[in-house]
């Protein structure tokens, strides 16, 4: 059930958000992969073969073919259950549905495995955005914008910062969005 700023948020604005959530996620999917291969590279698995499955499942969000997307998520984590970037697209396709539930457990466990990756607390700042906890929202995402310095690209320094504004917005805050 979202707030009631959930409630206030358009058919238009829910879209961006999950759009940009989407697309501020992805963003950073490679550099997650090329941590994720660092500190796993014993893996029998290969994980370049991972990364398209899972660059396909992420196809099939934006296409909002969900169940497509989590067989092919499943089969990844099957072979790699602590494989991180499909953990995380997971918790992306249940955010596309809203199942802010589940979202939220995959989030948590995520965060528990990794507090430093700013791709966690963006995620937490999109579940909390969804519930209408406006405050709680730009806390994380201020959040992931700092952890994401020197980290990660000035892209995904942006998609932070935009989904930022987005969360004052959303909030009524929106004089906090300009500053």
């Amino acid at each position: 059930m979202l707030g009631i700023a959930g409630k206030r948020v358009g058919m238009f604005t829910r879209i961006l958000i999950v759009l940009v959530s989407l697309l501020s996620l992805s963003c950073s999917a490679q550099e997650l992969l090329k941590h994720h291969t660092q500190v796993h590279n014993t893996h029998v698995r290969d994980l370049g073969e991972s990364a398209r499955i899972l660059e396909q499942a992420e196809v099939f969000i934006r296409q909002e073919r969900y169940s497509d997307a989590e067989k092919l998520i499943e089969g990844v984590l099957e072979d790699e259950p602590d494989n991180e970037l499909a953990l995380m697209v997971l918790a992306k396709s249940a955010l596309a549905q809203q199942d802010l539930n589940k979202a939220q457990a995959l989030t948590t466990w995520l965060h528990t495995r990794d507090a430093q990756n700013p791709d966690h607390s963006a995620l937490q700042g999109i579940i909390c955005l969804y519930r209408g906890e406006g405050q709680a929202s730009v806390k994380h995402l201020r959040q992931a914008l700092e952890l994401g310095k020197g980290r990660r690209s000035d892209a995904q320094l942006a998609a932070y910062a935009n989904t930022i504004v987005l969360a004052h917005h959303v909030s009524g805050n929106s004089n906090e969005a300009l500053t």
